[in-house]
């Protein structure tokens, strides 16, 4: 079954337009100092010529109601974003890690419970 998916994964447009997206986001998070045009947390000193504003000139995406710029708040928000996925993943790795050792090394009725709790 995975042969035959790995096999047709070149062939997939939708694999590679999913990964291509995927890939762009980790790299904007993480380039996010780099590529953020402005300050994402400062706020302008005139707030009211700068609150609001729509797409265009130097506001690729506008400006949010504090006059802040929402590309770079998009960039520096998606790291928060990558942050937590990637938290997730380790922290569901170890835990199913160690409940996995401890079924295996411990066998029998302690085996059979911490099947049971992990199907819930």
């Amino acid at each position: 079954m995975a042969s035959r998916i790995l096999a047709s994964a070149p062939r997939s447009r939708s694999l590679a337009v999913g990964t291509v997206l995927v890939a762009a986001f980790a790299f904007g998070a993480l380039l996010a100092p780099t590529l953020a045009p402005f300050d994402p947390y400062s706020v302008p000193a005139r707030l009211e010529a700068a609150s609001l504003r729509a797409p265009g000139g130097p506001f690729a995406l506008g400006t949010d109601f504090l006059g802040r710029d929402l590309l770079s708040r998009i960039l520096y928000g998606g790291r928060v974003s990558l942050l937590v996925g990637i938290g997730a993943e380790v922290g569901a790795a170890l835990v199913g890690l160690l409940v996995g050792l401890a079924a295996g090394y411990c066998g029998g009725r302690v085996d059979g419970a911490l099947m049971r709790l992990t199907d819930v």
